[in-house]
């Protein structure tokens, strides 16, 4: 993305192990607690 300074990327690529399920849901998740970890600064 050209001309962003400081955005971040929140994805399932962060899981540990490819799962069979679908990853819908578990990606929102990941990325509201990655949101909230940014927005409180932890």
């Amino acid at each position: 993305v050209h001309g962003l300074e400081g955005i971040r990327v929140a994805d399932a690529s962060i899981m540990p192990n490819c799962i069979r399920a679908n990853t819908n849901v578990t990606t929102m998740v990941i990325g509201e607690r990655i949101a909230d970890f940014i927005r409180h600064g932890d």
